[in-house]
């Protein structure tokens, strides 16, 4: 085969492999969409169940009896003066300094009895509201 082939052939190898990496990323940005769908499905799912006002102990109690485990965390958006109570709704790819890229839902709660100097979780707790949480998790 002469040189010019051999360009030819580079370039259309070079071209294909442009046009498939272009290809994935439609395909990523389309299943992405179809997960953040999801996310704000489940959000909703939630918030229609567990309004403003109820307490941490039924809260808890929905969640358990439907078997969606939970965990519990401070400070997920503004300083609040309990923990907030997160169930994880889905992951994303994560970024090459985190293992973990996992969207939760996150449920506020306020307190009703006097903590102590740091947040903590208590049964009478008031849920405040529910949001979407993306968290980057095990990063360097």
């Amino acid at each position: 085969m002469n040189k010019r082939r051999w360009v030819v052939l580079a370039g259309i190898v070079v071209v294909a492999i442009v046009a498939g990496i272009g290809i994935k990323g439609i395909f990523d940005a389309r299943a992405s969409k179809e997960r953040q769908t999801l996310y704000t499905a489940a959000l909703k799912n939630y918030s229609d169940a567990l309004v403003p006002g109820t307490s941490r102990r039924d809260v808890e109690a929905y969640l358990r009896q439907r078997h969606h485990p939970y965990r519990q965390m401070c400070c997920v958006a503004n300083h609040r003066s309990a923990y907030a109570d997160l169930v994880k709704v889905g992951q994303e790819k994560a970024p090459w300094f985190c293992n973990q890229n996992n969207t939760y839902v996150a449920f506020e709660f306020d307190s009703i009895e006097p903590h102590g100097p740091t947040a903590d979780a208590r049964d009478s707790d008031r849920l405040l509201g529910t949001r979407l949480f993306p968290w980057l998790e095990e990063c360097l």
